[in-house]
């Protein structure tokens, strides 16, 4: 690790990532990524699509290792992991994946309480999916009614309205009692309200919780609205890592302009 990235890293950093490079055989998802995230940062990852996002946030909850460099998460360096420690450690992260990774035919209650699988063993998981005592119900709901569907707790999941979904994967993350929570376009499938309620849900609890969020997203106005920090990505490196008010001037065109190469295919 060179002296500027020691300067940076202190016992407040979250993540950090030093020349990180990620590839599926021929295909190069991550080139070079280097940066560090403090605690209690809000930081919105944006750029085209390919241009390796959700291979940015899977490195840092473990789910993808990387070709090349370091991560380091919570101050630990994820390659140098036991399988059983690099499980511990993705338990202490909250995921919402794009998909939201909801099981549709399970009860609210029941998908909320699978938050906490990775503190648990295999056994006691299945029971609390399956059965979850009068505790775990009194905790999701107090998580429920917070993130505003406190009175869907026992429905199913598959009948709720796409907002409601995305409200039960945040419900879920929080149940977790996560210390950074990582979200890979959680507002994609949404209608652009109902993105904006979720976006400012998140950072909103983010703030109160004093953890670190960190969201991929494709909508600009959103990410420059709640997250003062920005990442943009393009073709797997860095374009840019600012405070979103100090970016310069035409950044986001740039960032999403197609080459000449890319043009002709």
């Amino acid at each position: 690790m060179t002296a500027e990235k020691r300067a940076l890293e202190s016992p407040e950093t979250i993540f950090s990532l030093e020349e990180v490079g990620v590839a599926f055989g021929s295909v190069v998802a991550l080139r070079e990524v280097s940066c560090v995230v403090a605690k209690g940062e809000l930081v919105g990852l944006v750029g085209p699509s390919g241009s390796g996002k959700t291979t940015f946030l899977r490195c840092l909850n473990g789910m993808v290792s990387p070709s090349a460099g370091a991560v380091r998460v919570l101050g630990l360096e994820m390659g140098a992991l036991a399988d059983a420690s690099l499980r511990d450690l993705r338990a202490r992260l909250g995921f919402i994946p794009q998909d939201l990774g909801l099981v549709p035919n399970l009860r609210v209650v029941q998908n909320v309480v699978t938050g906490r699988f990775g503190k648990q063993g295999f056994f006691g998981a299945l029971k609390s999916s399956l059965f979850p005592d009068r505790g775990e119900k009194g905790r999701a709901f107090s998580i429920l009614k917070r993130v505003g569907i406190g009175e869907k707790i026992f429905e199913r999941t598959d009948r709720l309205s796409g907002g409601q979904q995305q409200r039960v994967a945040v419900a879920r993350a929080l149940y977790q009692r996560p210390e950074a929570i990582l979200a890979d376009e959680p507002v994609s499938s949404v209608d652009p309200a109902r993105a904006r309620d979720t976006v400012s849900l998140l950072t909103e609890v983010a703030k109160e919780e004093g953890m670190t969020l960190m969201m991929s997203l494709h909508n600009l106005e959103l990410a420059r609205e709640f997250f003062p920090r920005l990442i943009g990505l393009r073709g797997g490196r860095v374009a840019f890592d600012a405070a979103a008010d100090a970016l310069p001037a035409g950044a986001f065109e740039r960032l999403y302009s197609l080459s000449e190469e890319e043009l002709l295919g």
